[in-house]
């Protein structure tokens, strides 16, 4: 504490001294001893005494009872001076208000340069000191032990000058470093031309750092690995400029691997989509006309053409909506799986037949079985002809058969039918000889040894039926009590109780049977029969054929080299028929003639030839049956032209003059095309109706009329 005015001092002192009446200078109830009297202890009058413990009696501020006070003297009198009331002060060498704590003095008044305020961690440096604001200086400006903190700015390294860093590549300073900037965002620091923000170009650079090149700015291209100047759609790049040779600006190609492929070329039948319509061979330039073959089984619709690259080769399909018919059969199949298709063919004709509903088609090749129509109304027919196809009966029994009531709907055509031994019919006849002893017949007949037909009406047509015999007529007695005899009815076909067949193009050579070698029409049958050849075929009755019974209508027709004991070519034996342009020649017989109508019999020939009977009559017509012949050539028979009937006045007996005859009994070999200067010429029927298909006058012979060659 400073020291007062005196002035002041005094009134203090005054005061020390002025009590109320009757009060002496203390407190009234005490006694002091105020010291001699006569001498005062007082001196400064701050009423304390040296006794007292005024330690200063010059100085009415030093004393025990004032306050210590800063001012270098030891106020209170307790042998300190200016204890508890000193300020410690710091050295501020920078004048920043911040002294520097290790400076630390006490003193009353801080002297040049201190500060009662210290912390100051660097007093070189006046932007040093506490609560200072940090800044990125490198150094501790506010003094709290971390430099530049939160100050700081990030720098990116900018290797190409660009203005913008790569993220992946940044430190914490002050100031950048060369080649260092503030902003990242470069996704390519080695390219000047990519970063964030960037205008994207067509330059290949990922100009705008979006992860994609030239987006929207380049052309695709496309790869052209087949040089036809169309690209894969499946194979392309995208760039600024021209790819070059193998790229092109288009995606129209459909297989980069055919130069005859791309989107509007013009089809061709290659198997390829030329014309990348998602169609192969559609309507290709070098398509060929051909039967239609819809269902895509190799068989082609007979009422349907269509263009395409191959066309069926045949017009055998009979039903060109369904793919399982025909059934196909093939003797070479070895399938494990056959379904009657190309693919999988039965090896068996019967396992086709069995399995169709409408046809079956054979491959050419020789089958050994016996077909049995079995009541079905099917078409079988051989792919490539009866001389490829055939059919070897030799199993037993009539190559095939016809005996449910098949109708005109069973067909079979283009076959070979051959070795068949007929159907058999055993009766056996048990009857009392006498004496309780029983005489036993036992008859056997044999029917059909090609073909078969018992109260059907099948369509045949391009057949031959060659080869079959059946047994001759036989009688053997097993014991005098049992005899057996045996039969045989067609040996190429037997015909009973068929009602409409038209059997045609039929080629029936060296067949034998009883009656009728090379067919045998019989019962209530009613045929009517063309373009047939009857060749080399052998009966005991009826060479060629035996018409017992029914209808036989012949027109067209061929009967040259068979032989038998009565009707060496035809035996009309209670059965009746009209023939038409037919050649009858060089046949056999031994009783009787080449044309035998016999038992009430009735026959008609016309425009027909009956020529080089080797041994009998050319016709003989027994008693009670009835032959007419009308516009016929009857000539060079052996034992005479006629027996029991005689010669229309529009017959004429003249010789044929055919193109080529041996009369060897080998038919191969003969045409019975008629010469020039043939007395058969223009000499048939004279009614238009008859012409030859010409238009001239009907010829005598196979080869006349309008059914003729």
């Amino acid at each position: 504490m400073r020291a007062l005015p005196l002035t002041f001092s005094s009134v203090l002192l005054t005061l020390a001294f002025v009590g109320c009446p009757g009060e002496t200078g203390k407190d009234n109830t005490d006694t002091v001893d105020t010291g001699p009297t006569d001498t005062p202890c007082d001196e400064d009058g701050d009423g304390y005494c040296v006794s007292d413990g005024d330690c200063d009696e010059s100085n009415a501020l030093v004393n025990p009872g004032v306050a210590e006070d800063c001012d270098g003297i030891d106020n209170n009198c307790n042998g300190e001076v200016d204890e508890g009331v000193m300020g410690t002060f710091y050295t501020d060498g920078d004048g920043d208000g911040y002294g520097d704590s290790s400076t630390g003095a006490e003193a009353c008044e801080p002297g040049q340069n201190q500060v009662s305020v210290d912390g100051d961690c660097d007093d070189a440096n006046d932007t040093v000191f506490p609560d200072a604001a940090e800044r990125c200086d490198g150094l501790d400006n506010d003094c709290d032990g971390d430099i530049d903190e939160e100050v700081t700015s990030t720098w990116y390294a900018d290797n190409d000058g660009d203005g913008y860093g790569d993220d992946d590549n940044s430190a914490e300073g002050c100031d950048a470093p060369v080649g260092w900037v503030a902003a990242g965002g470069d996704c390519n620091d080695n390219e000047a031309l990519a970063w964030t923000g960037h205008v994207e170009e067509c330059d290949g650079v990922d100009n705008d750092c979006n992860g994609e090149v030239d987006e929207g700015l380049g052309k695709t291209y496309y790869a052209d690995n087949d040089g036809d100047t169309y690209g894969d759609p499946d194979n392309s790049a995208s760039d600024c400029a021209e790819l070059g040779d193998g790229w092109v600006g288009n995606s129209d190609d459909c297989d980069d691997t055919q130069i005859t492929v791309y989107l509007g070329a013009t089809e061709y039948c290659d198997e390829l989509d030329n014309d990348c319509n998602g169609l192969i061979d559609d309507s290709p330039v070098d398509a060929v006309e051909g039967p239609t073959d819809a269902d895509g089984d190799g068989f082609g619709d007979a009422t349907s053409t269509s263009w395409s690259c191959d066309p069926a080769d045949n017009t055998l399909d009979c039903n060109d909506a369904d793919p399982s018919e025909p059934q196909v059969a093939d003797a070479a199949s070895t399938s494990g799986a056959p379904d009657g298709s190309m693919a999988n063919p039965w090896a068996a004709i019967q396992d086709a037949m069995d399995n169709a509903t409408e046809c079956v088609a054979v491959v050419a090749g020789v089958y050994t079985e016996n077909l049995n129509f079995n009541g079905t109304n099917i078409s079988v027919f051989s792919m490539d002809g009866a001389e490829a196809t055939i059919i070897d009966g030799s199993s037993g029994g009539s190559v095939v058969s016809f005996s449910s009531g098949e109708t005109s709907g069973a067909e079979l055509s283009g076959f070979t039918l051959m070795s068949g031994t007929g159907t058999m019919d055993e009766v056996v006849d048990s009857t009392e000889c006498g004496c309780g002893v029983y005489c036993v017949t036992t008859y056997q007949r044999y029917y059909g040894g090609g073909i078969f037909v018992d109260g059907a009406s099948p369509t045949l047509w391009d057949l031959i039926v060659e080869s079959n015999e059946l047994p001759a007529s036989s009688s053997t007695e097993i014991s005098a009590t049992e005899w057996v005899y045996v039969y045989s009815y067609g040996g190429g076909m037997f015909v009973n109780d068929s009602a409409g067949m038209t059997p045609d193009d039929i080629w029936f050579e060296g067949n034998w049977a009883m009656h009728g070698g090379g067919l045998y029409a019989g019962g209530t049958s009613s045929m009517a029969a063309s373009h047939i050849t009857f060749a080399g075929n052998g009966a005991e009755a009826g060479g060629g054929v035996a018409a017992v019974g029914g209808i036989l209508d012949l027109s067209n027709s061929v009967l040259a080299g068979n032989s038998a004991y009565a009707g060496g070519a035809v035996w009309a034996d209670a059965g009746s028929g009209s023939w038409w342009n037919n050649d009858i020649v060089g046949n056999t017989t031994t009783s009787g003639g080449s044309v035998a109508v016999t038992a009430a019999g009735s026959l008609s020939l016309y425009s027909t030839a009956v020529t080089n009977e080797t041994t009998g009559w050319g016709i003989y017509v027994e008693s009670g049956s009835t032959l007419t012949t009308d516009y016929c050539n009857v000539y060079g028979n052996a034992a005479g032209d006629w027996s029991g009937a005689s010669a229309n006045v529009t017959d004429i007996s003249a010789d044929p003059m055919y193109t080529a005859w041996s009369n060897d009994g080998d038919y191969t070999n003969d045409d019975l095309t008629l010469a020039a200067g043939s007395a058969m010429i223009d000499a048939g029927n004279p009614s238009a109706a008859y012409n030859d298909v010409d238009g001239s006058t009907n010829n005598i012979g196979s080869k006349g009329g309008p059914g003729g060659e």
